[in-house]
């Protein structure tokens, strides 16, 4: 079951809904964050033992307001229950950081346009944010940028260029909705525990096994578009990456693995929820890409460990910025283009009732001809005349029809753009996002 919920700015009538995406149901991440487990692993990596842990993260890039509702559910449900949260950073990932995309202009004038956040080519090709050094911003030209620029630059002491990243959106993200930041954990540093390399120990004790399952699970699971790993010629591709500073990422396999330290290794995504899910938290909180490729790993790790992961949760929310007109309102081009063609056939269409009679007679007229196989060509030539005669007396009106299907079409974008649900969540005001605070809270029933 899910809950859903709508909430409008009710400062602004006229804004557009947030809808808010929560599943299982409130009661079902109660009972799971009502148990504890202790674990070694959260000694080894300093997430407190005493208490449910409650999962969720994301990469290291400035991120969309649906990833927000990740972050207030979080809250809410560690307040409710008392459970510690952890926001494990995907840095083993090759992001994009350069750049932000924003949007510009206002109603019918609607395009975007990218901002230069870190200086031009400073991340190579395939180099994950774990293996770069932090950086400095780029001075940027839109003020709605000031405050992650700001708070980039106070966090270029960290020693990668994930972990600036992620301590300065997390930071404005959670002073923004007022709350408490959680604990940050990264993909990269999950190896320093024994209790987790006790995992890669026993995949490569038999690394073809482990594989055999983790395919067979990929292959359960279609619609989530996990690509199988390799097996070829005694060579098994394992679900993890290799990395070292400035260089990108190497798919780590049974001929190269021993040409990597422990601590140059990070695991795969599905790889990583399992070490999460197995050891480090009692609930796990996805968006809906996670929701659905994590059914995998739950399938893995039974077919392959003989586990049961810990539970894991949906949260995700579509709030769009208010960019001066609402595009459901907005005349599609197909619907331009369908009213224009059968209003040019169809005089019926632009109230030429006369018109249209004596089209419907004539159309009646070709077919009785052709049911008798005489020739159709007199009703035809008739018909055509009447079409063209009604189209020369209503060319206004056809004209009008015509250039809405122009401004359709040059309204594609504008459409696109107001309803992406993409846009950094830095980009939208106090009130928005007190809204689409509210609105996860309401939903979390």
């Amino acid at each position: 079951m899910s809950a859903v919920s709508r909430a409008a700015d009710e400062a602004e009538p006229a804004c557009r809904a947030i809808e808010v995406r929560i599943e299982p149901t409130w009661d079902q991440w109660a009972d799971a964050l009502s148990k504890h487990m202790s674990d070694s692993a959260r000694d080894e990596l300093g997430i407190p033992n005493d208490r449910p842990v409650l999962f969720s993260g994301h990469q290291p890039v400035i991120f969309h307001n649906g990833i927000l509702a990740k972050l207030i559910a979080q809250h809410e449900a560690a307040k409710r229950t008392g459970a510690h949260r952890v926001w494990i950073i995907a840095d083993q990932d090759h992001v994009e950081l350069e750049h932000l995309r924003v949007p510009t202009g206002h109603a019918g004038s609607l395009s975007s346009r990218t901002i230069q956040v870190l200086a031009s080519d400073s991340i190579p090709a395939g180099v994950p944010s774990a293996s770069l050094p932090a950086m400095p911003t780029e001075a940027v030209d839109d003020d709605r940028l000031e405050a992650i620029v700001e708070y980039l630059l106070g966090y270029t002491h960290e020693s990668t260029l994930a972990r600036q990243f992620a301590n300065a959106t997390i930071g404005l993200a959670c002073e923004r909705l007022d709350i408490e930041p959680p604990q940050i954990i990264y993909a990269s540093a999950l190896f320093t525990s024994d209790t987790l390399w006790a995992i890669v120990q026993r995949m490569l004790d038999d690394p073809r096994a482990c594989v055999e399952r983790y395919n067979e699970a990929v292959g359960g699971h279609p619609q989530a578009r996990v690509r199988p790993l390799m097996i070829e010629d005694g060579r098994v591709e394992l679900p993890m990456w290799g990395l070292r500073d400035g260089r990108a990422r190497v798919a780590i396999d049974t001929d190269n693995i021993d040409t990597f330290q422990r601590h140059e290794l990070a695991p795969r995504g599905l790889f990583m929820s399992l070490l999460v899910r197995a050891h480090l938290g009692e609930l796990f909180i996805h968006g809906t890409g996670g929701w659905a490729y994590d059914r995998i790993t739950q399938d893995w790790a039974k077919a392959w460990l003989g586990m049961e992961l810990s539970p894991m949760a949906l949260a995700t929310a579509t709030q769009h910025l208010e960019l001066g007109w609402d595009p459901d309102e907005a005349v599609g081009v197909n619907e331009a283009s369908w009213r224009l063609h059968h209003a040019r056939h169809t005089p019926g269409m632009l109230g030429d009732e006369s018109a249209q009679r004596q089209k419907d007679e004539l159309v009646s007229d070709i077919e009785q001809a052709k049911a008798s196989g005489t020739n159709p060509d007199a009703p035809y030539q008739q018909l055509q005349s009447l079409l063209e005669r009604y189209r020369g007396e209503h060319r206004q009106q056809l004209d009008a029809l015509r250039d809405r299907v122009d401004q359709a079409r040059a309204m594609q974008k504008q459409i696109a753009l107001a309803n992406d649900r993409t846009w950094p969540f830095v980009l939208f005001s106090e009130q928005q996002l007190g809204d689409l605070r509210r609105a996860v809270v309401g939903a979390m029933h």
